[in-house]
């Protein structure tokens, strides 16, 4: 029931927008498989702001694209311009990527309904069954008749949901890359990159430790809280793009109390964090 009680911790939070301010609309969770996920919900069509310019900074009132997928396809597209090499190019490029803008805008692209949406890059969905997903998808559809209903995060890796998917109606779309690594055997552990990194680290001042938790509050102090969204913000927000979510201390202590993440922390003996990952394990 990880997504119901993600859920529960969003609204004790405040709602999406405290959880990054690039977020808005709602988050409720359904049953699937067995599994409880959440479902994040649009924002009112007057709070939904046009596709961000292509500047450096956007105003954090703009949308992320883990719940928008405007921003998704054309934001995204807009900030890539910077990394062609030709100035003819990126002017031919962002012609056309205003001129898709046009044409998908009628579409409502920000108006869906998105199921398994833990507001996070890549989301783990439980495998779905055919004639339970129809039936979902009928109520959904009634109960959000102005959005369009959709999957994030859907893999044909030892999975069936593409098809299943498919079959019940839906079109997949691609969107981005996922790396997969086969951790049931020690296979990995001997992979190049896997015998360089553990080296390098081995070699270091740091070490790692699990982000500890208060067992009254279930969630890390504010301190660990704040510096986990900073170094995480320095990397995905300042660096890659302010499109990804702008994650606050409030995400932190919602995803830990939830359950839905845990972290680990870097560090050089005991005192400052130097580095984190958070990470969920489907069973």
């Amino acid at each position: 029931d990880w997504g119901a009680r993600l859920v529960e911790e969003v609204g004790r939070s405040g709602g999406l927008a405290s959880l990054a301010p690039n977020l808005a609309g709602g988050m409720t969770s359904v049953r699937v498989s067995g599994e409880s996920v959440p479902v994040t919900l649009p924002p009112p069509p007057q709070t939904v702001p046009p596709t961000p310019s292509p500047a450096p900074l956007v105003p954090a009132a703009s949308l992320s694209y883990v719940i928008a997928p405007r921003i998704h396809f054309i934001g995204y597209a807009r900030e890539e311009l910077d990394e062609l090499d030709s100035r003819a190019l990126r002017a031919v490029a962002g012609a056309v990527i205003a001129v898709l803008d046009r044409l998908v805008a009628p579409a409502r692209l920000d108006r869906t309904v998105i199921v398994g949406n833990g507001v996070v890059s890549t989301n783990l969905l439980p495998e779905l069954d055919e004639r339970e997903l129809r039936a979902l998808t009928g109520r959904l559809a009634r109960e959000h008749p102005d959005a369009t209903i959709a999957w994030r995060s859907v893999h044909g890796r030892r999975s069936t949901n593409p098809e299943v998917l498919r079959r019940a109606g839906y079109r997949l779309i691609p969107s981005r890359s996922v790396l997969f690594t086969p951790t049931t055997t020690g296979e990995w552990e001997r992979l190049r990159d896997s015998v360089r990194d553990r080296a390098v680290f081995e070699r270091s001042e740091y070490r790692e430790v699990e982000a500890p938790l208060d067992p009254v509050t279930g969630m890390s102090s504010l301190a660990l809280r704040e510096r986990i969204a900073e170094l995480y913000g320095l990397l995905y927000v300042e660096k890659y793009s302010p499109l990804n979510p702008q994650y606050t201390a409030e995400f932190v202590g919602a995803a830990q109390r939830a359950g839905f993440l845990r972290f680990v922390l870097l560090q050089r003996a005991v005192g400052r964090v130097y580095g984190v990952f958070g990470y969920a394990v489907a069973h």
